[in-house]
């Protein structure tokens, strides 16, 4: 993808794809054709701009409702004692799968996704911090 500004089309891609992270599915709200839009969801998400776009509009948003990967792992981790107390494991597999999409160990975490912003030493300090505080608090 050249220099040029993103069309009104990648625009509308970029709106929609943070609403599932689902590049086909964001490509066909955004008006592209249906038997095109899993390769061309791909395709846009290989762009530069696409995923720089993406990732301004996800900061707005965790800017706008004050949310942080600190306060997702906490709310995790939490919610991950309430299953585990209320003997509920398919609550609790969820929140252990949701963490490690946060750090990165899904299974499919390099298919149709955006570039993560990385988190900075003293980020990733904290957040280990926060996540030994709440499973000491577990156990």
């Amino acid at each position: 993808m050249s220099d040029r500004p993103l069309t009104n089309k990648q625009l509308a891609f970029c709106r929609e794809y943070v609403k599932d992270s689902n590049g086909t599915q964001a490509a066909i709200r955004a008006g592209y054709s249906k038997a095109g839009a899993v390769s061309r969801g791909s395709e846009l998400l290989t762009f530069r701009k696409v995923r720089e776009e993406i990732g301004r509009i996800i900061a707005k948003i965790q800017v706008k409702v004050g949310w942080s990967v600190e306060t997702a792992m906490e709310m995790l981790i939490e919610t991950r004692q309430r299953a585990i107390f209320n003997n509920q494991p398919a609550a609790e597999v969820s929140c252990v799968v949701s963490i490690n999409r946060m750090f990165g160990m899904d299974k499919d975490a390099g298919v149709d996704k955006v570039d993560k912003p990385k988190l900075s030493e003293t980020e990733q300090a904290r957040l280990n911090i926060i996540a030994n505080n709440l499973l000491r608090k577990e156990a």
